[in-house]
């Protein structure tokens, strides 16, 4: 009986499997520039479809309690990574800031495959814009380089998928959506209250896009070797792009009569005085 225990402990250890174990293999796979994930993870087809899914990634690489966007984990940060790259729907998720935070200071397996993710899809994406953009550029700039971002404005979603921006609710239009006018406000950006249509559109998401390369630098500190040397050798791509991709500067004022502080408190698309400054999702 004796003999037979160090067997039946080997055993039960071995079926004890690292929790971080999946978590690793996913940031493994995203050193690569076309990552291959386990087949057996979920796949999210459609948007309908997204909290169940996100919810089976986080908990197929080993979280206990799910998906969480507001107090995001390493197994939701991982799941996002796999969402981005595999995916390609940044704005299926909300609380674009958490998301940065993660980037910024987060330490870990899911933190790093996060910021794997965010530079591969930006490195990918970006050197295609890297130039003057026309209008038909400006659409495809919001399909494919939105999409690269967690907690992406759904405006830019929708313009890049070939909606109208008149044809979307007003609170989603780009000269009343909160998130676009966020993005515009970030540091760097030409202002919450600059342009009008795609082109106000655009102009948030690079100044989005400028703000997470910032982070993403930020949090190089918390990471080390491969995944370290990789993040940065991606962002040489990213930094060369940006610096040649130039938007249709816009002098204009918004179109006359337009009181866009009103018209957005008209339609809901601010935040109440009490959460100014909050997230206000996408």
């Amino acid at each position: 009986m004796r003999r037979l225990l160090p067997l039946v402990l080997l055993l039960v250890a071995s079926c004890k499997e690292d929790p971080a174990a999946k978590m690793n293999a996913v940031r493994e796979a995203l050193l690569e520039d076309a990552p291959a994930f386990d087949g057996e993870l979920a796949t999210c087809s459609g948007k309908s479809a997204t909290n169940a899914c996100l919810g089976e990634l986080a908990t197929a690489v080993g979280s206990k309690s799910g998906f969480n966007a507001t107090k995001p984990d390493q197994a939701s940060a991982t799941a996002l990574a796999i969402l981005l790259v595999r995916d390609k729907h940044g704005e299926w998720v909300s609380a674009p800031d958490g998301w940065l935070g993660v980037m910024r200071k987060g330490r870990g397996p899911g933190a790093d495959a996060l910021r794997l993710a965010v530079t591969l899809r930006l490195a990918k994406t970006l050197p295609a814009y890297a130039k003057t953009l026309t209008d038909a550029d400006a659409l495809a700039f919001l399909r494919d380089v939105g999409s690269a971002l967690p907690g992406s404005c759904s405006t830019y979603a929708a313009l890049g998928a070939g909606t109208d921006d008149k044809a979307l609710p007003i609170e989603e239009m780009s000269d009343h959506s909160a998130c676009v006018q966020k993005d515009l406000g970030r540091e760097g950006g030409p202002g919450g209250t600059y342009g009008h249509g795609i082109w106000r559109a655009a102009a948030g998401l690079l100044a989005f896009v400028r703000e997470t390369v910032h982070v993403v630098k930020d949090g190089l500190g918390t990471m080390g070797g491969k995944y370290k040397d990789s993040v940065n050798a991606r962002l040489g791509v990213v930094d060369a792009a940006l610096a040649t991709v130039v938007l249709v500067k816009l002098e204009d004022p918004p179109p006359a009569g337009m009181d866009m502080v009103g018209e957005h408190l008209e339609a809901g698309a601010l935040p109440a005085a009490k959460d100014a400054g909050a997230d206000t999702g996408r």
